[in-house]
């Protein structure tokens, strides 16, 4: 089942930001939302392009049931599980290799979908042996006298 991938509020995107500029030593001195973002993710990348990253991706989370409605576990926009990353880099995790040596968040997902299908499905019956049978060689081999005519 599919879930509403739910809107990044500014102060979330803020706290991400500012938790990646502090693993590096890096602040600013802006005091607005959106200025003090730019700032900070200009530290971080330059002008580069990035894009927010939800790590473990949303689609891998685990998810519950409150009420009629069903939240992923960790939650969505959990500032502990959003990563800035350079356009091109979230694309290559997402598509092409994962962090390190893992899949890519595509891959995984088709991997875990295929394990689902799988657990559902029946033992194959083992191979019988006919009697009177050799089952190695299934069929004769033709001769060169035996050959259709072209």
């Amino acid at each position: 089942m599919k879930l509403h991938r739910p809107y990044i509020p500014m102060h979330v995107r803020l706290k991400v930001a500012e938790r990646q500029a502090s693993e590096r030593g890096l602040h600013s001195d802006e005091k607005k939302l959106v200025p003090r973002l730019k700032a900070l993710l200009r530290l971080l990348f330059g002008d580069a392009a990035c894009d927010l990253d939800h790590d473990p991706p949303l689609m891998l989370r685990g998810k519950r049931l409150r009420g009629h409605r069903t939240f992923y576990i960790p939650d969505a926009n959990d500032p502990a599980h959003l990563v800035y990353r350079l356009t091109e880099d979230h694309r290559i995790k997402t598509f092409v290799r994962g962090d390190g040596a893992q899949r890519s968040d595509m891959a995984q997902r088709r991997y875990l979908r295929r394990l689902d299908q799988n657990r559902g499905l029946k033992a194959k019956k083992p191979f019988r042996k006919i009697q009177g049978r050799n089952n190695l060689q299934s069929r004769k081999w033709r001769t060169d006298n035996e050959r259709r005519p072209k």
